[in-house]
């Protein structure tokens, strides 16, 4: 896992323009961001075929990174996971949704413009995670089409 700061993040953002992004802050502290762990992996097997992009970026302390490292051993996410940067923790919240006050976990939606569409702060569930990504995600060819 890679340290990411603000900048970081934007760019992070840039490189999957096109691509609908989740992307999930998380701590080991936090037993519903633990929980949601499985559910992004289930949710990205759903919808990587459409598009879909799932990040995890953990706000741990850097005191916490070993347990941090053997946390995602024992998950194996099938996404790319990033630790954030210590320091500049209001201007790194800021950047992601001023309207987020930090609390954990939250997922934070973007559509194929790289813009901000839906902010999860709070337990989610597999089905509110389902209906955050689903609109924003292109159809599949000739799947547009209602069967006759």
């Amino acid at each position: 896992a890679g340290l990411l700061d603000r900048q970081g993040f934007a760019r992070l953002l840039a490189r999957h323009r096109g691509q609908v992004v989740l992307v999930n802050f998380w701590a080991t502290w936090c037993e519903p961001c633990r929980q949601e762990f499985g559910w992004l992996n289930n949710l990205l097997e759903r919808y990587r075929h459409r598009g879909l992009v799932v990040v995890a970026v953990s706000i741990d302390l850097p005191s916490a990174f070993p347990q941090v490292r053997k946390f995602l051993g024992q998950q194996k996410p099938s996404f790319p996971t990033y630790l954030k940067k210590p320091g500049g923790d209001e201007e790194f919240i800021n950047a992601v949704d001023a309207g987020w006050s930090g609390a954990l976990p939250a997922s934070f939606v973007y559509d194929i413009t790289g813009k901000r569409v839906r902010s999860l702060v709070g337990e989610q569930t597999p089905d509110s995670f389902d209906a955050a990504v689903r609109d924003f995600l292109p159809h599949p060819r000739g799947a547009d089409r209602p069967p006759r």
